[in-house]
């Protein structure tokens, strides 16, 4: 006869596995976050921090405390430029932090992240601009 297993208690420990008990056999089972490279793990933190960022930063500049400068295709390449830089920034910020402690390296990177992003894009539109003109 077969019987059906009940899981108990659900823990998360912190080698990054979740644990469970069914019946009376505790199981381990590794977390999919714990299977991510050091690049992945940032991305998945510095991505919807920089989307978080220029969307803030749109919805009080671009659309004046509205988001009508969604209507506009023009406005959403811009957006992407914003994000892609500012994420660039991050990303590069956290490789150069790596030997860092997380709960120090995430918050520097965030915030350092933003000014030098926006150094990345105004420098990336002059460089553009010269060779355009020239």
């Amino acid at each position: 006869m077969l019987h059906g297993f009940l899981f108990i208690a659900t823990t998360y420990t912190i080698s990054g596995q979740i644990a469970f008990k069914a019946g009376n056999i505790y199981h381990h089972m590794p977390l999919p976050a714990a299977s991510l490279s050091f690049a992945a793990k940032n991305a998945l933190i510095l991505f919807p921090c920089a989307l978080a960022i220029t969307l803030f930063l749109f919805y009080i500049d671009e659309g004046a405390y509205t988001l009508n400068w969604s209507d506009l295709r023009r406005e959403w390449a811009i957006l992407l430029g914003y994000v892609l830089s500012i994420f660039t920034a991050q990303f590069l910020l956290s490789y150069l932090m790596r030997n860092f402690k997380p709960i120090v390296r995430i918050p520097l990177t965030v915030a350092l992240g933003i000014p030098l992003g926006f150094l990345l894009l105004f420098g990336s539109i002059a460089l553009f601009t010269l060779f355009y003109l020239a």
